[in-house]
């Protein structure tokens, strides 16, 4: 299952690989990828991971950034 989340507040490089790093800590995560320039991060999960999991999860990092 994937799916696509909009992300606001995640302007470099570095939380890039940060949030990308975290996310892949959660078990059902098969995949992340975050587009810096189309302000996304595509998930691939299986199941479903719960859109505040995955909240927790980045916002851990960086209390600015929001999917």
């Amino acid at each position: 299952m994937e799916h696509t989340y909009q992300l606001s507040g995640m302007t470099c490089k570095s939380y890039k690989a940060s949030a990308e790093e975290s996310l892949s800590n959660l078990e059902q995560l098969k995949a992340a990828s975050i587009d810096l320039e189309a302000y996304a991060a595509t998930i691939t999960m299986t199941p479903h991971i719960e859109l505040d999991t995955l909240q927790k999860a980045v916002i851990l990092l960086f209390k600015t950034v929001s999917l």
